[in-house]
């Protein structure tokens, strides 16, 4: 099983989540259906700010965050996210509810991510931080499973 320190996990998250709001916005461009066009736009746009935000964790260098720098050992055998990115595809007539779909697979992929990051925390810090990030990708399919409508 191998380490990385957190910071390192975060960095490869944040530029998952800057990718895949580019391929989005990318998908949203050559869409053809209304409803899926838009649907892309605000899915692209939360991936860019999740990378953004992710960004900003560790940018004030004077506050020198030491949690980032532990080491977390996690499971080689949970899907990596970013194998789900290459091969990331989206016909231009696709719908919302495919658009939803999609998006779910990423989410399903992230929250195994997390959840076995925080099995693999060598400190309660550690294992919180990516239990809450577990939770948040599972909040987050609840919410489009519930409310498909409204994305």
């Amino acid at each position: 099983m191998p380490f990385l320190t957190i910071r390192d996990i975060l960095n490869k998250v944040e530029k998952f989540h800057g990718e895949f709001g580019t391929r989005l916005h990318e998908a949203e461009s050559a869409a053809e259906n209304g409803e899926a066009k838009m649907l892309l736009r605000f899915l692209g746009n939360h991936q860019k700010q999740l990378a953004g935000i992710l960004a900003s964790m560790d940018a004030d260098k004077d506050q020198e965050i030491a949690t980032l720098d532990e080491w977390v050992q996690f499971d080689t055998e949970v899907r990596d996210p970013r194998g789900y990115l290459s091969t990331f595809t989206l016909s231009n007539n696709a719908t919302a509810a495919e658009v939803l779909e999609t998006a779910n697979k990423l989410d399903v992929c992230l929250f195994c991510l997390y959840k076995g990051l925080a099995k693999g925390g060598s400190t309660p810090k550690a294992q919180r931080l990516f239990g809450r990030l577990a939770r948040m990708e599972l909040d987050h399919q609840k919410a489009k499973g519930g409310h498909g409508g409204y994305y």
